[in-house]
């Protein structure tokens, strides 16, 4: 029975497996097999490291769909018309990452509410500094 704690080992060693036998019978190249595999088992891997319940969380459900179609379509394209899996694998991994930095809560996003949210404390603190400077008001 299959470990319920770590699923992406069964997926990530099945794709790798079917990536590996397309390359070795069909194809016939056993060391872009070997690559375009190991490849995969990666980004499973690295998957589960980032947790795919945040990824869908942070990109949120349409952007997720929309890579998940996306990857397909460019490895499918890449496999069965161009014959180049470990390049399709490469630019559906690009596509996915560029999705997830440019999330609308993704990183790019957080540095840039990090960013203006540091802008605003140093504002803050420069009129704190300059009201500090200026000498007491005389009543006369």
């Amino acid at each position: 029975m299959p470990s319920s704690k770590q699923p992406w080992r069964t997926a990530g060693t099945a794709v790798a497996l079917l990536v590996l036998c397309y390359a070795v019978l069909i194809v016939g190249k056993l060391l872009v097999g070997l690559l375009t595999a190991v490849l995969a088992y990666v980004v499973g891997w690295t998957l589960d490291c980032v947790g795919p319940g945040q990824l869908v969380t942070r990109m949120g459900p349409l952007r997720a769909a929309v890579t998940g179609v996306f990857g397909v379509a460019t490895v499918g394209y890449g496999v069965v018309v161009v014959e180049r899996p470990l390049l399709a694998l490469a630019l559906a991994l690009l596509g996915f990452v560029l999705a997830w930095l440019t999330a609308p809560d993704g990183p790019l996003a957080r540095l840039a509410r990090w960013a203006l949210a540091a802008r605003e404390d140093l504002r803050v603190v420069r009129e704190r500094l300059v009201d500090d400077d200026q000498p007491p008001a005389e009543n006369d």
